[in-house]
């Protein structure tokens, strides 16, 4: 059934909706094959306003891509610019729209991400934090167009990702993003098939969000636990504490819901405390006492470390001793 969702979804990818052009005059750039990337780009030129409903960016698309081909030669990133500017619309588009001069303001960040001198850097995480810092300009845009110049460097490993994905799969950053991708290898699921499958089916369907995570294999207790365990570092413990009420709604097992239960009580003590309410996070730490002593099996915090450390803030509570 899986396999069959993820084969569909290409197949209107790539058939019906045509957005596998702009790839494939991406792809003709970088060979060196200019007749059959003129005529992919021509192709993709007609497509254009199938994709993007603004009128004024599917005319500096037009200009731009007509610009590219009366060139000589091309940088890297010229040559990627077909693919991430036509999967990219929406995070191209408000810098568009406020540049007084939106051909040349396109023309040079293509020709300023000097991608050529990354061609030799392999660790993933320090690939994207390159090229995320190659595309502050773009602010919050700059990840989800970050991840899509990856998968031109090795569409073997990256998966292309629009704002509207990172926001609904809540990626935090590189390490959220590359357990999606890890989570998709295990999967055998390729990198565009999944692209398809977001663009496709999520992106129309956000209703649909648990029913993709589940298909990707996108774990998202872990991934709600590693956000509220770095909210509780910093000492953001309501902010914690909200988080830890996602992981608690979606624990099936009584066991572990009344554990989760007392660790979110342990982290209102904290904001409690940290808010000079001495009184209040005595009386909700010792209520999550109990919970956080009875360990479920399998659970995924350092769940001795702390029943000790809510033991200790309670007798130091008690005793007058903060």
């Amino acid at each position: 059934m899986e396999e069959k969702l993820l084969e569909v979804d290409h197949f209107f990818y790539t058939r019906v909706e045509k957005r596998s052009l702009p790839l494939e005059a991406s792809k003709s750039l970088i060979s060196g094959h200019r007749d059959i990337a003129r005529l992919m780009l021509r192709r993709v030129k007609k497509h254009l306003s199938s994709w993007i409903w603004d009128s004024s960016q599917v005319q500096v698309y037009q200009r731009y891509f007509n610009y590219l081909l009366v060139q000589s030669s091309l940088s890297l990133g010229e040559c990627f610019s077909p693919f991430i500017l036509t999967s990219c619309e929406e995070e191209f588009r408000e810098p568009l729209l406020e540049s007084p001069n939106a051909f040349k303001w396109l023309r040079d960040y293509f020709c300023g991400l000097n991608l050529e001198s990354l061609t030799s850097e392999k660790e993933p995480e320090r690939l994207l934090e390159k090229l995320l810092g190659r595309n502050e300009v773009l602010v919050e845009s700059a990840f989800p167009v970050s991840t899509h110049i990856a998968y031109m460097f090795n569409p073997r490993l990256f998966v292309p990702i629009t704002l509207k994905m990172v926001k609904a799969l809540e990626i935090e950053g590189t390490g959220s993003y590359l357990r999606l991708v890890k989570s998709l290898k295990d999967r055998r699921i390729k990198p565009i098939e999944a692209h398809a499958f977001l663009r496709v089916f999520y992106e129309g369907s956000p209703s649909k969000r648990d029913f993709a995570l589940l298909l990707l294999g996108v774990d998202r207790e872990l991934e709600l636990l590693l956000k509220a365990s770095e909210l509780w570092n910093m000492e953001e413990f309501y902010l914690a504490h909200e988080v830890l009420e996602e992981v608690w709604s979606l624990s099936r097992e009584k066991d572990k819901r009344n554990y989760y239960q007392g660790v979110i009580r342990f982290a209102l003590a904290l904001h409690h405390y940290k808010n000079g309410d001495i009184r209040k996070a005595l009386k909700v730490i010792n209520r999550a006492l109990p919970q956080l002593q009875n360990i479920p099996p399998h659970v995924r915090l350092n769940a001795q470390n702390l029943y000790l450390s809510a033991s200790d803030m309670s007798h130091k509570l008690k005793n007058g001793k903060p």
